[in-house]
């Protein structure tokens, strides 16, 4: 220690005692983001834009986004997740290793004593005062990301707390925290705005955590302000739903969600039947089951109807002309046999997102007969004429649509809301 005291002090013209402060002050903030990142980061691409924070969805069902294998081994000591925490808690079972809760106290205390540090070292330096009000500003930066970060986790476990025990005051609780949360990130924006050209971040479709990078968006804090304010604002409308539902002012969320357009394009030597898309259609032609439920937006769309099996064989391929920007929707069974087509997974396929369609769009969104759920991902295709390769297996190709303002959901046809992840949406 003595000899980065020296040479810390020599740099900042201070003694050697003032420039204890400073390397105090680097290795506070240096262990906020290794911390937060082992217990609540959910792939390796997290690891380069953990500064911008999370989503609240991303912390009650990290599993929606695909945790990769070993990361949590990879990354830091024996713990819980913050789902796998809340789960224990209510089931009365032992914690085993690091908790989540006692990282995020661990996270904003490293952050007060980097900036009393830094602050303390602030008068005694005489020499490149501008990077070390650069290196100052820096710790700051740290403490408010760390403050804003633990209370989006102690509403995001409250909101856990409401999946398991269905008390509506648990969602209430989290809103305050949201909001105060959403104050100090903002102070995050202002200490960043005129220092930073961008988070350090992978600024392509590839990204995934805490939101794609395509064409280079997305990577500033001033940026993600927007969507994390927007975050707020649905999880208030969805709350105000929710109570009108348990109260009786409405029966089901289904009204609120209207039909997407179907949209108009010309097939290229499509040989695949069509169909209308509803309760009660047929999309496969060896396989007996039918839709025994959709999600709203999907009903009317004109959907293709496929042999299952040459699916597994040889892919589903489409080649289609359009003369203005739509969306295909594919459906992708939640179940993990060779029969079924592997949903989009950026982990392993770096073409995953060409489309943006690696996330769901709706979730849990159509139910067959004798086959598992499937969720919803939307192809997006600018004018022109494309083909498109879907890999081998069985999926749905439930049809084109023109649609531009599609709500991310669970649709919730696997009974109540499995997750509470929607909330947000």
């Amino acid at each position: 220690m003595g000899y980065w005291n020296h040479q810390l002090a020599k740099f900042y013209g201070t003694s050697d005692e003032n420039a204890g402060n400073i390397r105090e002050a680097y290795e506070e903030s240096g262990e906020i983001a290794p911390k937060l990142l082992r217990r609540f980061g959910i792939t390796e691409g997290n690891r380069q834009t953990l500064l911008l924070g999370m989503f609240m969805s991303q912390f009650v069902n990290p599993y929606k986004y695909t945790i990769y294998p070993g990361f949590y081994e990879s990354c830091g000591p024996e713990g819980e997740k913050l789902i796998e925490y809340v789960e224990k808690e209510w089931k009365k079972q032992p914690h085993v290793g690091e908790l989540p809760l006692d990282i995020i106290a661990q996270a904003i205390a490293h952050g007060d004593k980097a900036v009393a540090a830094i602050d303390k070292a602030a008068n005694s330096v005489s020499a490149n005062k501008d990077e070390f009000a650069r290196l100052q500003n820096d710790m700051h930066c740290y403490r408010e990301f760390a403050y804003a970060f633990n209370l989006k986790v102690k509403a995001a476990k409250l909101v856990l707390d409401y999946q398991w025990g269905k008390d509506i005051k648990n969602l209430e609780e989290a809103i305050p925290l949201m909001e105060q949360g959403l104050v100090h990130y903002r102070k995050l924006v202002e200490l960043t705005d005129d220092h930073y050209l961008y988070a350090n971040s992978m600024q392509t479709a590839q990204r995934r955590i805490p939101i794609g990078g395509d064409d280079g968006k997305n990577k500033t804090w001033k940026e993600m302000l927007v969507h994390y304010e927007k975050e707020l604002e649905n999880f208030k409308a969805n709350l105000a739903l929710l109570k009108d539902r348990q109260s009786g002012k409405v029966a089901t969320t289904a009204a609120s969600f209207t039909a997407w357009a179907p949209a108009t394009v010309k097939l290229v030597a499509s040989t695949y039947p069509t169909v209308k898309l509803g309760e009660g259609t047929s999309l496969f032609t060896n396989v007996p089951g039918k839709v025994e439920a959709i999600a709203p937006e999907l009903k009317g769309l004109t959907a293709f109807r496929f042999d299952g099996d040459k699916q597994r064989e040889d892919g589903t391929n489409f080649t289609f002309e359009n003369d203005a920007p739509v969306k295909l929707l594919v459906a992708y069974f939640k179940d993990d046999q060779k029969r079924y087509a592997k949903a989009p997974k950026l982990e392993i396929d770096a073409s995953a997102n060409d489309y943006g369609q690696a996330e769901p769009v709706l979730t849990n969104a159509v139910r067959i007969n004798g086959m598992p759920l499937a969720n919803v991902h939307a192809y997006s295709f600018p004018a022109g004429k494309h083909t498109l390769m879907l890999p081998k297996g069985y999926l749905q190709v439930l049809g084109f649509t023109s649609a531009t303002d599609m709500k991310t959901r669970n649709a919730g046809l696997a009974g109540d809301e499995e997750t509470m992840d929607w909330l947000f949406y």
